[in-house]
């Protein structure tokens, strides 16, 4: 068994090896072949209708499409408090409000319709295309910083339920990604959520929208970034490497992002971030309403912390499966809540460091979600958390966020938090 696992010519590294720091002891990309049987549709457990499981391109008539925006529905560039207002009582997400024509029912036809750039408001599209633009610059400058410090064409993919630390780990845990991450300010990711600052605020930058009012919009954008990602090369010419940080929670999530990768030539590095349920609740409670961090409900976070855990030992076999695949590693949460290395697979060779934490991690561990959405948040939760955390600063902040809704229960103060704006 080992004490440290070090990345031996990480993606593909060439002059020299990459290890990760262990002293602490803390949509799927389109393709034209590919293929997910199992699963037709996504679930909705990030509380979006159900969609393709890759971006698709429309065929939707223009036909029903009118010119103008409907009438009472904020309009961005409006006043803020009138803006806030009128949102705050309609509460409509900002694909009925931009969207024109007749938005279709939840479903494929749905992702189709919002596919098509005509069926926006032209100002919308707009915004559309220069977020685009700027999430293209932010993913090429990401690949190329990869690139200049010796990694080969990789797709790094960081797996976890929200607020389990992913970032943390990309940025203290793997040295080649911090340097790039710190290069783009964190920007050039694969995630669903990577537009929605942007799409919340007016013209003015007053922030008129919640993050659920413009998830599934946020949602349509990151598809079609994606499907861009698929060839992007760097400016040498060669494949460029890419950073997909997302719940992957679904075995067809999985399979499709080996496939993009066999397929253009990408290893793949996983790291695979684990806490427990209470961890994300309290960090998604941390999040705050002008950030770019989702703020789910209670019923997002504890379906996806299921899924995660659920799936766990079908992301680890494919890796001991196949060595060709590339590496995958494990961290969990210590008592202290820091991350900890639990387990690897490097060149298909398996590795436990942690094995009764292992256990707990790769377990469903299914009732624990019923008995939390009740639990009410008092000062002895309060007190046990903020004493479980070793870093004086982070557990300020963790009673903090909590005293906020002391009196609540776990759904109802996620709730109330995911509204904010």
């Amino acid at each position: 068994m080992k004490n440290k696992t070090d990345i031996a010519g990480i993606a593909g590294l060439s002059t020299s090896h990459v290890s990760f720091d262990d002293a602490e002891s803390k949509s799927v990309l389109d393709g034209s072949t590919q293929s997910t049987p199992e699963y037709k549709f996504q679930t909705p457990l990030d509380q979006l209708p159900a969609r393709p499981a890759g971006p698709k391109s429309s065929n939707t008539t223009d036909a029903y499409i009118h010119e103008s925006l409907p009438h009472s529905v904020p309009i961005a560039g409006a006043s803020t408090s009138a803006v806030t207002h009128q949102q705050a009582t309609q509460r409509k997400g900002t694909d009925e409000i931009y969207g024109l024509g007749s938005l279709p029912s939840a479903g494929p036809g749905r992702w189709e319709y919002l596919a098509n750039p005509g069926n926006w408001h032209p100002e919308r599209r707009k915004l559309h295309e220069k977020l685009l633009d700027q999430a293209r610059s932010s993913a090429l400058t990401l690949a190329e910083s990869l690139e200049s410090d010796g990694c080969q064409p990789t797709l790094f993919a960081l797996r976890g339920n929200t607020a389990t630390g992913k970032t943390r780990i990309a940025t203290k845990k793997i040295p080649v990604l911090a340097a790039a991450l710190k290069k783009t300010a964190g920007k050039g990711c694969v995630n669903p959520d990577v537009f929605k600052s942007s799409l919340a605020k007016s013209e003015t930058g007053a922030k008129i929208f919640s993050s659920a009012q413009v998830h599934s919009e946020s949602s349509f954008l990151a598809d079609r970034f994606e499907g861009g990602l698929r060839s992007q090369k760097t400016g040498s010419g060669a494949i460029a490497s890419i950073v997909v940080d997302k719940r992957l929670s679904r075995e067809y999530e999985i399979d499709s992002y080996i496939q993009l990768a066999k397929e253009t030539g990408r290893k793949v590095e996983l790291c695979d971030i684990d806490a427990p349920l209470e961890n994300s609740l309290v960090g998604v409670l941390q999040r705050k309403p002008e950030g770019e961090d989702p703020r789910p409900p209670y019923p997002v976070v504890s379906s996806g912390f299921v899924a995660v855990r659920s799936n766990r030992m079908y992301v680890i076999d494919r890796f001991i499966a196949d060595p060709s695949l590339g590496n995958y590693r494990l961290f969990g949460t210590a008592e202290d809540g820091e991350k900890v290395m639990v387990a690897s697979v490097i060149g298909g060779e398996f590795s436990v460091e942690n094995a009764e934490l292992y256990e707990k991690i790769t377990s469903p561990q299914l009732s624990v979600t019923g008995d939390l959405a009740d639990k009410v948040i008092d000062k002895e939760l309060i007190d046990r958390l903020e004493n479980n955390i070793a870093d004086p600063e982070r557990a300020a902040k963790t009673r903090a966020a909590l005293e906020k809704y002391s009196g609540k229960s776990w759904s109802a103060a996620l709730a109330a938090h995911s509204e904010l704006i």
